[in-house]
């Protein structure tokens, strides 16, 4: 069984814990002065299952992340050493490899645009998706659960697992698509909940025949948002959104003219 990069962190946090035992320290000089480090800790139950699984880990993941495993595998190397008749551990090892995997921690955080509607409005939501498409944006930069491609991909197990992992597991833009429907439906008001509670980044925008005044719940009417209906802004505001998706995603802008001519084909798809 492949023991991902949560769990290697998780049995690091383990095996700190065994090594940093509170008053088995001594006190040495170093380019940093005198610091206290672990003294000698022999038969620590769980740090050889943690050797184990970083070896492990590091031949999973060479092709892509051909820096990182390097130094976690040289760490490895030096993670035992012989005292009299048995073996230590050594601490400051332990401590880089932490250090190594909270890195590829951050660098496999994605940003992903997390599109909340409710099911009976996916007919425009269809569309918007096909919009972005257009230009490039894949199921690895947008989660929408009506449109094939970018809904749950088979094998994924519960949808609420998979819901859950979404959330937890990327920096998310939420499009909040309201409407009387949204309003209606449960599980829109618990994807509007979350993304309040973690404090994502969220865009509103109004599905026509919904208006401003009817915004309630955890979103601020006050908040930039715009409606579909709207014929004077909407083409500025469908261009304004655009720009914030592809900078959010860190992507290159699409080409000026063909944007505008996929934009007004999809307001044309509004009427």
């Amino acid at each position: 069984m492949i023991i991902g990069l949560q769990e290697n962190l998780e049995l690091t946090k383990k095996v700190l814990g065994l090594l940093n035992v509170k008053g088995r320290f001594e006190s040495i000089i170093d380019v940093r002065g005198i610091v206290s480090v672990p003294l000698c800790k022999k038969n620590c139950i769980g740090v050889d299952n943690f050797i184990i699984s970083l070896t492990q880990f590091v031949l999973d993941n060479k092709d892509k992340h051909p820096n990182e495993t390097f130094e976690i595998e040289e760490a490895l190397r030096e993670i035992k050493y012989p005292e009299g008749d048995h073996f230590c551990f050594n601490f400051y090892k332990v401590v880089r490899i932490d250090e190594i995997l909270r890195l590829l921690q951050f660098k496999d955080h994605k940003r992903k645009i997390f599109i909340s509607h409710a099911e009976q409005d996916k007919k425009i939501i269809k569309s918007f998706v096909a919009l972005f498409a257009k230009f490039g944006l894949t199921r690895e930069h947008i989660f929408c659960s009506s449109v094939e491609g970018y809904n749950i991909p088979i094998g994924s197990g519960d949808i609420y697992e998979y819901l859950l992992k979404e959330y937890t597991g990327n920096e998310l833009l939420v499009l909040m698509f309201l409407s009387k429907n949204y309003y209606s439906s449960v599980a829109c008001l618990n994807e509007m909940g979350a993304a309040w509670i973690r404090k994502d980044a969220y865009q509103t925008i109004l599905m026509p025949g919904f208006d401003f005044v009817q915004i309630k719940g955890a979103i601020n009417p006050r908040d930039i948002s715009f409606r579909l209906d709207d014929v004077e802004l909407r083409k500025t505001k469908l261009d304004e959104l655009k720009d914030l998706i592809f900078h959010y995603l860190e992507l290159p802008f699409p080409e000026e003219s063909e944007w505008i001519k996929e934009r007004n084909k999809f307001i044309k798809r509004l009427c």
